[in-house]
């Protein structure tokens, strides 16, 4: 067989990430002439045919490098399988026999976008009241550096929940990067960290107060894409009820006189009902 072809990226079995995986071959003409001429290269992914070159010019002896298709992989769900086939067609000119063929190779490999994100910091930490700062830091797989192979995921928004109620979001391209990026991309492809502000007063449709006194679970979920990963809980305090005292009068003949029985209540802003 005057004619080999491999897949250098993905490699068979490997583990991907990056918002789109490129189909990277290498195809070598063994024969010690200019015999062969390689007539048509046919890429596919999952078993789909994608990519077509009809007019590849490879002719002489050596190795020659292409690219192929590629997968769109941000939508996806983590972890998914996938694989990629390539389909080199060959001709030996008639005067060295005028034989042909087909070389071809397959791929399998997984794509796992699952970015990561570190617990949330509530400032201030502990017990919050009035307006508090919920704080997370996401990282989207992939390697932002490796531009030649592999292009990194990115992370589309963080959430932001206290007692299983949202309280914000974050679009990626609105985070602050931990450290400035390399390149000149978004924050949402390098390690940023994403901040919203949680009050803790606010009150639902009924006029209730939506996170009571006490403790609550506060938690944040990256999404990149299919791909989402959450925090581990932090319990958090809330404490919002104060205190008050005081007398209620009633004027009588001019003077004022204590009731007795009477009581003082507090209520909290946005819990008075009409």
């Amino acid at each position: 067989v005057p004619v080999l072809v491999e897949h250098v990226f993905p490699g068979d079995g490997a583990t991907v990430s990056g918002a789109s995986i490129p189909q990277q071959v290498k195809i070598t003409i063994l024969d010690g002439g200019p015999s062969v001429s390689i007539t048509e290269i046919r890429y596919t992914c999952d078993g789909g045919q994608t990519y077509t070159n009809t007019s590849p010019y490879m002719t002489s002896p050596g190795e020659y490098y292409e690219m192929g298709t590629c997968l769109w992989a941000h939508p996806l769900s983590s972890p998914s399988s996938h694989s990629f086939t390539v389909e080199v067609d060959w001709q030996r000119y008639w005067m060295f026999g005028g034989d042909g063929g087909t070389a071809t190779d397959t791929v399998s490999f997984t794509v796992d976008n699952t970015p990561t994100i570190a617990g949330v910091e509530v400032e201030p930490a502990g017990e919050a009241s009035g307006m508090a700062t919920l704080k997370a830091t996401a990282t989207p797989a992939g390697d932002p550096q490796a531009m030649g192979l592999m292009m990194c995921d990115y992370i589309d928004k963080v959430e932001f929940y206290a007692g299983g109620i949202k309280v914000g979001e974050v679009a990626g391209e609105n985070a602050t990067p931990v450290d400035p990026p390399e390149f000149l991309m978004g924050p949402q492809y390098v390690e940023s960290t994403y901040t919203v502000c949680w009050n803790t007063t606010e009150c639902d449709e009924n006029g209730d107060p939506k996170w009571p006194d006490g403790d609550c679970e506060v938690y944040a979920i990256a999404i990149a894409g299919g791909s989402t990963a959450q925090t581990d809980p932090v319990t958090v305090t809330v404490h919002n009820k104060g205190s008050v005292s005081g007398t209620v009068y009633e004027i009588v003949k001019g003077e004022h006189k204590g009731i007795e029985g009477a009581t003082v209540k507090a209520i909290r802003a946005g819990q008075v009902k009409a």
